[in-house]
């Protein structure tokens, strides 16, 4: 049976550089008979007495996306908050984290497979008002380089 889209509880998250000698992230799940997790995606690159420090500006856009996805405003809050999660054609592994109530989600996988470390996102309000009414507005997330609309959909 190819799963498609599960309700699921953050039992806990990290940033750690104690596993991949880089700074990573990491969301973990659980649901009604399954545990996962998203993650080990790098923010930056160093470990403990390294001499080389380096960070990923789009890792830390994702990791606020992923907040603001989920409704929180602190990468602690995501503890015990409830999502549901889509999958990958795969069926095992999560491309998608989403609100559990709105259709608000945002694709993990997409993004870090298409992520140049430099993305910088901006809400665009430049559509024109004279050709919609303001209830009809529809704020959209922009890449300033213009390469990872898609992942904020």
């Amino acid at each position: 049976m190819k799963r498609e889209i599960e309700n699921a509880q953050i039992t806990g998250v990290s940033i750690s550089m104690a596993d991949h000698n880089c700074l990573t992230f990491k969301i973990y799940l659980k649901g009604a008979g399954f545990m996962c997790g998203i993650g080990n995606y790098r923010i930056g690159i160093g470990m403990e007495g390294a001499d080389y420090w380096e960070g990923n500006g789009s890792a830390l856009v994702a990791m606020m996306k992923i907040m603001d996805t989920v409704g929180v405003s602190t990468w602690e809050g995501l503890e015990r908050m409830y999502c549901r999660i889509s999958y990958a054609e795969d069926g095992k592994t999560v491309q998608k984290i989403g609100h559990l109530l709105e259709d608000k989600w945002f694709d993990v996988r997409s993004f870090f497979e298409h992520d140049d470390g430099h993305a910088i996102y901006v809400l665009d309000e430049r559509k024109s008002t004279e050709d919609s009414d303001d209830d009809d507005m529809d704020d959209e997330w922009h890449d300033v380089y213009g390469t990872n609309d898609d992942y904020f959909r």
